[in-house]
Order: structure tokens, then C-alpha cells, then sequence
């Protein structure tokens, strides 16, 4: 448990919140033991830290792995290597073992996630934190479950949606009243409330004694830590790591992981070539009180994610921290040197927006004496998702950074994940959404980064609308020559891959004097307010004539871009010519059950798999993955890719599905959908995904005849939208509707 008290300075002033406040001294150049002792304050106090001394005598020479980094992801990945029987393996920190960022860790561990792939890793995560502490390593874990609470419909609906994800995912969990919250914790103001989200199996952690406990554990079974090593540059040869050069010497090796956190974007730049790692910090803030009457120690962490603010117990106290709409950037020249076991300087009128949210929610709080405003440094990635895997610029060079504050919960899953992508080539779920290589150059902009994570801090708790909710910073990187006739025509734009494409346009004769923010950023988890517009482009593409932007698909730009879109365009008025959208096309592709690359198929996915085994002819000679897909042919396959017509669904009425839905086969859960959206030829809303059989510990059966398993007469499928389910048609192949065609109509126009 935090021992606050060994906090210097500031903390000998205890002051109620409802007081005047006064500023607080801060001594900005902290001794390195001043902070050491603020370090071991914060452990759980149940680490017999002599059990884990991690000193070495010497640098060895040679290393299969080297590993940058001593916090808890670093300490993770040599655990899970020595677990795999790898022990040839070099932990290398600058300072001291967690003095970066993971010794001021809140230390959350909540297991309810919007993705299924991170439901399962923070879920391993728990699961280890859990196994260690019973077996007597004492990393301060403690299940005390936790509340998410929500104050609008739409929250709640959102905190539905991620029950029935999570459910499949391992997680229990129940929807409860205002009242029943008040029940599990009277500390709590509910009246104000539409509901919430219990959670049984959520817990905390202490995460340096995590990180202590795994990187001890690693060096017992042959693991070198090596603390006070400086890294100078990572040697590569063809493009290949063989050796990283350190103040204390030269290690050659056959992998090198970049667990430097805040850090890990200038470890990206010692290399040649140099590794993109985009990330930034921010300030990140937390209050922590002495004793309060009424707290008990087995208090349930409150979520108020409408107030940006969680309270997990501590001490006996409350510790109140959150993610406020607009966060502070630090560091963007650099960051300090030895810049280790150290606080920012606290910033009481940045953190009143979570100040007055944190009182609001928890009014015992207002007469608490606070010890002190903890502000340390957390980084932040530009789209919110971890930075995982092997880069693009060097062979085996692997990242594990930018945790966006989600650093404990996905330590010990990252770990594991990681280890699987080092030694086996891959890991055995889709981190996709995760891999490092989905960045782009433009990404790594310091300046792009100083103010898109000022935006990214407050994501980690804002509401996120399905399709529907963008980036404002950080936009207009990359634009298509015909941004600015796109834009004056109507369109609303996305951005992928730093690239600002249309998704949809206005509609015609649209009331000019509406405010085209507010329509584009009118959140909802129902029919959307593009809803007509998709529609109308639809339309046109089917029936007369449309123009869709691909530039974002390109690999080069046509110089005259703009000329060729005006000549069509001109010539295209007597057939009713229009733009159309991003957004248009995915309902069309939709429909015609067209799978899409990065959404519907991933680089696991094979034809067979997906409907396309038409297309693959084994008889041609050799080629990569032939043996692969023999293999399938003749024993069978996991999953399949499959459409389903919802039916019984209001399209007006009805919440819809976006993507992530379970999907239930008699009853049984079977797959999650992938992309959905409404089929405006068929009338009915569709939605793809895939279908497998699981065994008892929730894998994937091989089917010798999937396509019969899928489409057998007695199959019923349903779609859990928002906890409601929804009967579906199971589908393998295009429905004949959807290929009916339009000659495009000739409409002069007068002239």
C-alpha cells in the first residue's frame, strides 16, 4: 500500500480541500535518494526486496535478447522469455529498476475494454498479478472489484456494449441501479446517476513491486538485469539488429526490445536506420488523503468516466486522479537527464477540472487532508493504442511503448504476447490495432505530437461514438489534391493513416445556416446523422454516376488531379454526377459481403478462411503459404467468414451494431462481428464477422467442413447489440440482391 508519508516538502502540509488553498513547495531538483525513499514508500510493503536483487557483476558479451527498459513492461517481457525457456537474455536500465514512470503507477487494474483482443491481454495480466500474490510474492495485489458508473443513456449504453464483449472476453460483470451503487458504496453521490457497470474481479496492484517481482523471478532463472547502463546505439547490419553498444560495453545479440517508455521515441533515433516510435508525454495527476473514517480497505475503484475521475482506496484513504479533457504536454525538448524517481511540479489550477468532478462524485472528500498533488509524467500515442511488435525499418527490433496510462494493466499481456511475436513469428491474437507498423512517419512530428496528446490524455475516459468521433488536432497532414473542391462541395472527413479523406457529404440543399460542426460530431450509438446523406451517394453510385477520392489508397499522386475531377465532373451533369464518401462504398462492399483489409481480414487470415478459396489453385507450383493452405484443404479450418441479415431490427429505433458485436450460434457464443452497416438494395442491416466452434477453455475447433457447421438447417445466429439480441440469417455467399445493377440514366440538363 502507498505510504505517502515518506514524501518530503509538501507533504508535511496536510490541508483540506475546501480551505483556501496555498501554494505548495516544490523542490523541481530532487536527490535521487530523496526520491528512492518516496519509491519504496509507494511499495505494498509485503516485498522482501532481497529476495529480488538484480545486480551483475559484469556486461556479458553476447545476448539472444536485449531488453531496453526496467519498468513493468520491460520486467514482463523477461519474465514470460525466461518462462519460455529463453534465459539468454540482458534486461538493461539507465537508473534504477521502475524509476521512469512505473514507480508513481496508480496501479488500475479493470478488465471491462471495447476490444475483445484487449480484454484478453489485460485479463492475462490480472490472472498473473493474481497467481504470484497467492503464491506468495506479495506485489500488493487486491481484489476489490469496481463500479464504472454512468451519468447519460448513452454512457450506459456504451458500458453494454463492453458487458457484452467482455462476457465472452472471461469478464464478469453486472449492469446495476443508482441505488444498488449507492449500496456497494454509500461514499458515492448517486442521484445524479443513470447507472453503472460492477465489475467482482477488478483489482489493484502495487506496480514497482510488479516489476520487481517479475524482473527478480526472470534473473532466478538466468536473466541478466543490468542496472546504470547507459544505451548508445542499437548496431544494425542490412538492416538487421546484431549488437547494441552501452556505456559499459558492447552486446551482440539476435533481438533487441525498446521498452523505454516516455523514452522509447529517442531509443527510436540510435539506430540506423532509425525506428519511428510515436510518442509524447503528458502530465498526469492524482491526489492522495490521509485516513478517512468510512473508507474500508476492500473498497470497489469508482470509474465516473463523465467526470473523467477514478478513486481507487489507499491506505485507508482515497487516492483521486483522472483524465482531463485537455492535458499538459511536457518534455517536448527533451527530457531531462536523469530525470529518474522524479514528480513534476504541481499545477492546482490545471487540475481543478478534475478537482471540482472528484468532489462533486465523492463529497466525503471536501473536509479530507490531502498530502499531496502527485504530477508525473505518462506517454501518450496518437491514436490512443499501444506500440507493439517488430518495426518496419529493422528486422528484429521490437517495440513495447506508449501505454497511454494503461502501463500496469497491460504489463503482464504484453508481455506474453510479445515473448509469442520474438520466438514464434507472430502472436497468437490480432494485436493489429496495436502494431507498430500502423504509424506513419508523419506520426513521429514532435509537433504533431505535442498537440494531438493533448487530446489523447482525456480519450482515455471520453465517449466514444462508433464511426463517429475523430481527432480535431493534429489534422490536414495529408491531403488529396482535391481537398479543397471535396471540402467546398460538402464533404466531412476522416483521417487514416494521417490521410484526410471524405467519408461523406452533405446533402443537397442543405440549410446553410446549420452548423456543419455540430452535424458532423452529433454523436450516437443509433442511426447516425449522415444516415441520409450515405444514403443519397449510395444511390447515385448504384443508379447514375459518382466520384469517390482514392488518393488515400494511392501510391502516387496524378498531377493534374484536380483538372481530370473538374472535366468529369462538367462532364458528368447530364447523368446527375455527385460526389461520394468513404462511407458510401463501405455500405456498398457491405453488401455485397466484400471483406476489407485491416477490419474483415487481417495478416492471419487466409483464403480459405475467408471465402476466397476459389481463388487459390495449389496446383500451380510452389509459392508462400502453399503448404499452409494444403494443410487446411485437406484438414479443415477454424473460422469462417460469414454475413448475416439482421431481422426484426429497426433501423430507426434500434441501437445499432458497429463492429465487435458477440455473435451466438444456438445459444453459444461463436465469433464477433467485424464491420456492419445497412444494406439500403437489401433493406436489411448486415453485418460480417466470423463463425467458429470453441472448445471448454474458449478455442477455436477444427472443422474438416466448416461451410455445412456454418450454414446446417437448425443454426440459429443472433447478434447481441447493446445486450439485446438479434436473430440473424447466416450467409456465405453474396445474396443475389445485392448484385443487381443500374444503367446510369441520362437527365439533360436545360441548358
Amino acid at each position: 500500500m502507498l505510504n505517502i508519508n515518506m514524501y518530503q516538502g509538501a507533504l508535511s502540509r496536510c490541508y483540506s480541500l475546501t480551505r483556501t488553498r496555498v501554494p505548495i513547495p516544490t523542490n523541481r531538483n530532487r536527490s535521487v535518494e530523496c526520491c528512492m525513499r518516496q519509491y519504496r514508500g509507494l511499495s505494498s510493503g509485503t516485498l522482501d526486496r532481497r529476495t529480488y536483487s538484480t545486480g551483475v557483476s559484469s556486461l556479458p558479451q553476447q545476448a539472444r535478447v536485449v531488453v531496453c527498459g526496467g519498468g513493468v513492461v520491460g520486467s514482463s517481457i523477461a519474465y514470460h522469455l525466461a518462462e519460455r525457456g529463453v534465459t539468454d537474455v540482458v534486461l538493461l536500465e539507465q537508473g534504477r529498476l521502475t524509476c521512469g514512470t512505473t514507480w508513481h503507477s496508480v496501479g488500475l487494474i479493470g478488465c471491462v475494454r471495447s476490444s475483445l483482443t484487449e480484454i484478453k491481454l489485460v485479463n492475462y495480466s490480472r490472472n498473473l498479478y493474481r497467481r504470484l500474490e497467492e503464491e506468495g510474492h506479495g506485489l500488493g495485489w487486491k481484489q476489490c472489484g469496481s463500479i464504472l458508473l454512468a451519468r447519460t443513456k448513452d454512457r450506459m449504453t456504451d458500458l453494454r456494449r463492453k458487458q457484452a464483449i467482455s462476457r465472452y472476453g472471461g469478464v464478469e460483470s453486472h449492469i446495476v441501479s443508482p441505488s444498488e451503487i449507492a449500496d456497494i458504496n454509500p461514499l458515492v453521490r448517486h442521484e445524479d446517476l443513470v447507472g453503472g457497470l460492477y465489475v467482482p474481479e477488478d483489482g489493484v496492484t502495487t506496480a514497482p513491486d510488479v516489476a520487481m517481482v517479475l524482473s527478480g523471478l526472470a534473473k532466478q532463472k538466468g536473466v541478466k538485469v543490468m542496472e546504470g547502463v547507459q544505451l548508445d546505439r542499437i548496431l544494425t547490419k542490412n538492416d538487421r539488429v546484431y549488437a547494441v553498444e552501452t556505456s559499459l560495453g558492447t552486446i551482440n545479440c539476435e533481438y533487441f526490445v525498446n521498452c523505454g517508455g516516455q523514452w522509447a521515441r529517442e531509443i527510436g533515433k540510435k539506430s540506423s536506420p532509425e525506428v519511428k516510435v510515436p510518442l509524447h508525454s503528458c502530465e498526469h495527476y492524482y491526489i492522495v488523503t490521509k485516513p478517512i473514517e468510512g473508507v474500508p480497505s476492500n473498497m470497489p475503484v469508482i470509474r465516473d468516466y463523465d467526470g473523467y475521475c477514478y478513486f481507487p482506496e489507499w491506505n485507508g484513504g482515497v487516492l483521486a486522479g483522472g483524465f482531463e479533457p485537455v492535458a499538459k504536454p511536457v518534455f517536448t525538448h527533451g527530457i531531462p537527464d536523469k530525470f529518474e524517481f522524479q514528480l513534476l511540479p504541481e499545477d492546482w489550477d490545471h487540475f481543478q477540472v478534475l478537482l471540482d468532478e472528484i468532489l462533486f462524485r465523492m463529497p466525503c472528500l471536501e473536509t479530507a487532508e490531502v498530502r499531496q498533488l502527485i504530477n508525473g509524467p505518462e506517454s501518450f500515442t496518437p491514436d490512443s493504442n499501444w506500440i507493439l511488435g517488430e518495426s518496419a525499418e529493422v528486422a528484429n527490433y521490437f517495440v513495447a511503448a506508449g501505454m497511454n496510462s494503461r502501463g500496469i494493466a497491460g504489463a503482464g499481456g504484453v508481455g506474453k504476447y510479445l515473448t509469442e511475436w520474438i520466438l514464434d513469428g507472430e502472436p497468437s491474437i490480432d494485436l493489429w490495432a496495436h502494431d507498430v507498423r500502423r504509424l506513419a512517419g508523419l506520426h513521429n512530428n514532435k509537433r504533431f505530437l505535442r498537440d494531438r496528446v493533448k487530446e489523447v490524455l482525456g480519450a482515455q475516459y471520453s465517449l466514444s461514438y462508433p464511426r463517429q468521433s475523430e481527432y480535431m488536432t493534429g489534422r490536414r497532414l495529408r491531403t488529396s489534391p482535391l481537398h479543397t473542391r471535396l471540402e467546398v462541395a460538402g464533404g466531412y472527413f476522416g483521417e487514416t493513416m494521417a490521410y484526410e479523406r471524405a467519408v461523406w457529404f452533405s446533402r443537397l440543399g442543405q440549410d446553410e445556416d446549420i452548423d456543419s460542426d455540430t452535424i458532423s460530431h452529433r454523436g450516437t450509438f443509433g442511426k447516425p446523422t449522415w444516415f441520409d446523406s450515405v444514403q443519397d451517394e449510395y444511390w447515385a453510385c448504384k443508379e447514375r454516376v459518382c466520384l469517390i477520392d482514392m488518393s488515400s489508397f494511392a501510391k502516387f499522386v496524378i498531377k493534374y488531379a484536380i483538372h481530370t475531377y473538374d472535366t468529369l465532373m462538367q462532364s458528368g451533369i447530364d447523368y446527375g454526377v455527385r460526389n461520394a464518401g468513404y462511407y458510401a462504398m463501405r455500405h456498398l462492399r457491405m453488401e455485397k459481403f466484400f471483406a476489407y483489409w485491416g477490419l474483415d481480414l487481417n495478416a492471419q487470415t487466409t483464403p480459405m478462411e475467408c471465402g476466397r478459396e476459389f481463388r487459390v489453385n495449389l496446383e500451380k507450383g510452389d509459392f508462400i503459404g502453399r503448404e499452409a493452405l494444403k494443410e487446411q484443404k485437406e484438414n479443415g479450418i477454424k473460422k469462417k467468414f460469414v454475413q448475416f441479415l439482421l431481422e426484426d431490427f429497426d433501423v430507426n429505433r434500434d441501437l445499432w451494431p458497429w463492429g465487435g458485436e458477440p455473435v451466438y450460434r444456438n445459444g453459444v457464443f461463436a465469433g464477433v462481428t467485424t464491420t456492419c452497416g445497412y444494406g439500403f438494395t437489401l433493406d436489411r442491416m448486415v453485418c460480417l464477422g466470423y463463425v467458429s466452434e470453441y472448445d471448454e477453455d474458449g478455442n477455436p475447433k477444427l472443422k474438416k467442413n466448416m461451410n455445412k457447421f456454418v450454414m446446417e438447417k437448425d443454426a440459429h445466429y443472433q447478434i447481441d447489440i447493446g445486450g439485446k439480441r438479434y436473430s440473424a440469417k447466416a450467409g456465405i455467399y453474396t445474396p443475389k440482391l445485392a448484385m443487381s445493377t443500374v444503367e446510369p440514366s441520362f437527365i439533360p440538363v436545360p441548358v
